[in-house]
């Protein structure tokens, strides 16, 4: 399977992520150490005073987590996923542009934990957060890629 063909199963895998997917959030890129996703922003996205909410920002890192501790393992099938164990979040600026670019890296990978530091800016690089995320790695079987977007019951 080429790069092209690895980024769209990941996107067709992750699509179940019904929240991210709402919100607007799209995969750029993903390596092992990493994983690159973007959000255009548009009034949904934005509070009473006209500024991005807060939980753009969150869920948009988060989801680059999401894709970066994962995209090896969808791939692979293993039957593992990395969830978040604990994040934090530091606002820095409101974006100058109209689209957010998170970038995610790998700070550490054990056998059940890691360890992602999440910078978001926008395509001007106007610094906006910075997050760390600590994920742990759970037993997981994938859903069928037709029942992605059934309701939760």
């Amino acid at each position: 399977m080429n790069k092209q063909e690895q980024l769209q199963t990941v996107r067709d895998i992750l699509s179940g992520d019904r929240f991210a997917m709402e919100t607007g959030i799209v995969i750029d890129d993903f390596s092992e150490d990493g994983a690159v996703c973007h959000v255009d922003i548009g009034p949904s996205h934005c509070n009473l005073s006209k500024a991005v909410q807060g939980g753009v920002f969150f869920t948009l890192g988060d989801f680059c987590f999401a894709v970066a501790s994962n995209a090896a393992n969808l791939l692979g099938k293993t039957g593992y996923l990395a969830i978040s164990l604990s994040s934090s979040i530091s606002f820095v600026k409101q974006p100058r542009g109209k689209r957010l670019i998170a970038t995610a890296k790998k700070v550490s990978a054990g056998h059940k934990t890691c360890l992602y530091q999440i910078h978001i800016s926008d395509e001007m690089q106007t610094p906006c957060a910075e997050m760390l995320i600590n994920g742990y790695t759970v037993k997981f079987e994938l859903p069928k890629a037709e029942a992605a977007y059934t309701e939760r019951e």
